[in-house]
């Protein structure tokens, strides 16, 4: 790989990561002024969710 292959990769992954951390920050503002039980669990779940994404795009 060429020096500049791996800069335009991690470039998308700074983006993407980037994208992802947005998302998780609105759905746990929404969280924490959600009002009922079922509305706060399933925002935790969308939450949960998009962390494992990260992680796994980390990994992989």
């Amino acid at each position: 790989m060429t020096p500049s292959y791996v800069v335009v990769i991690l470039d998308k992954v700074k983006l993407f990561m980037k994208n992802i951390n947005k998302k998780y920050d609105e759905i746990m503002r929404q969280a924490d002024n959600a009002v009922g039980r079922k509305e706060v669990v399933s925002l935790l779940k969308k939450a949960a969710i998009i962390m494992s994404k990260s992680e796994e795009n980390l990994a992989a």
